[in-house]
């Protein structure tokens, strides 16, 4: 798994902006290494419950990745850019990363 470790020194040479930023992706990895986590204890487990289990805590990882990922994108321009490009977004500024329901599903 990655370890991303952001140090007193590294953050008091950032900007509170590039801190954030950072923290955000640093969240995104560690979010990605828990769903590959999940995914391998799903494909090595025979037992129907606990795959039932590990498949719901996995989505709501996925469900993490897609909010950072949305306040990333509205706090940096440059990634911004490429996903209003690729998820084909008009207005990054008005997306709602707090369209959160873990009823669903």
């Amino acid at each position: 798994m990655t370890c991303v470790k952001l140090t007193k020194e590294k953050s008091d040479k950032l900007s509170q902006k590039s801190t954030n930023q950072e923290l955000l992706r640093a969240g995104i990895i560690a979010e990605l290494d828990a769903t590959t986590l999940y995914q391998s204890q799903i494909e090595n487990t025979n037992d129907p419950e606990s795959k039932k289990v590990l498949e719901h805590i996995m989505n709501e990882e996925n469900e993490h990745i897609a909010e950072l990922t949305c306040v990333l994108i509205k706090q940096d321009p440059k990634q911004g850019k490429y996903l209003k490009k690729f998820l084909n977004i008009d207005n990054i500024d008005k997306l709602d990363c707090s369209k959160h329901n873990h009823n669903k599903e």
